[in-house]
């Protein structure tokens, strides 16, 4: 009895350190499976700090054979929190799977150049490689990641209202034409006519709703 009552008391031990888990996190091999080197910077195993003015975020490579293998990892290392720091500002608006912070501004406006590390590390004996890159997010990530959002919904709008212009002048059109037909019928297929008219109209409102769901 004892046992079953300690292996359930470390299933739940186990849960919730998992529900406890950090939604912001691009880290390294847990500290004690590795031996970094003497000039390993202490900022490179820091969680990130999205307080003040500037949001500071580090990533790290697992060991790796190579530099190569260590850029290579470290390029969507970078990419993965830059996307992940997008979607953590913009949380509480629609449309930010639309906001994309490209490589070259990356590049310029967010890569540390001073907080950069590449080194050894010794990993089950074996001498290997690792990098790191501290991200800055600051005033001007911030402001690019507002302008494309601000832009986006702005697109949007001009789109909704470009879809209603766009059934008003079907309408408008059609009545335009019933006319026509109609005048120049003499009203004799007065009823086919806007039987005609009714179902084109119908057709219309139709394409105009579907076009804006889409945008919704």
């Amino acid at each position: 009895m004892q046992a079953v009552l300690n292996a359930f008391v470390l299933l739940v031990a186990l849960a919730q350190s998992t529900s406890e888990a950090p939604t912001l996190s691009v880290g390294p091999l847990p500290e004690d499976a590795v031996r970094h080197a003497k000039d390993f910077p202490s900022w490179a195993l820091q969680a990130p700090d999205l307080e003040g003015e500037l949001h500071q975020w580090p990533v790290i490579t697992s060991p790796n054979s190579s530099d190569q293998k260590c850029e290579e990892e470290l390029r969507v290392q970078i990419r993965q929190a830059v996307d992940q720091y997008v979607q953590q500002y913009l949380a509480d608006k629609p449309k930010r799977e639309q906001v994309h912070l490209s490589e070259s501004f990356v590049s310029r406006h967010v890569l540390d150049p001073k907080l950069t590390y590449q080194g050894t590390v010794v990993w089950n004996d074996e001498l290997l490689r690792e990098h790191a890159q501290m991200l800055n997010f600051g005033p001007t990530a911030r402001a690019e990641i507002d302008r494309q959002w601000e832009e986006s919904v702005l697109q949007e709008r001009l789109a909704r209202t470009g879809v209603v212009g766009a059934g008003l002048l079907s309408l408008l059109a059609i009545a335009g034409l019933y006319l026509r037909a109609d005048n120049a019928t003499r009203g004799y297929y007065t009823g086919r006519l806007r039987l005609a008219a009714a179902g084109a109209g119908a057709a219309a409102i139709a394409g105009s709703l579907a076009a804006w769901r889409y945008f919704v």
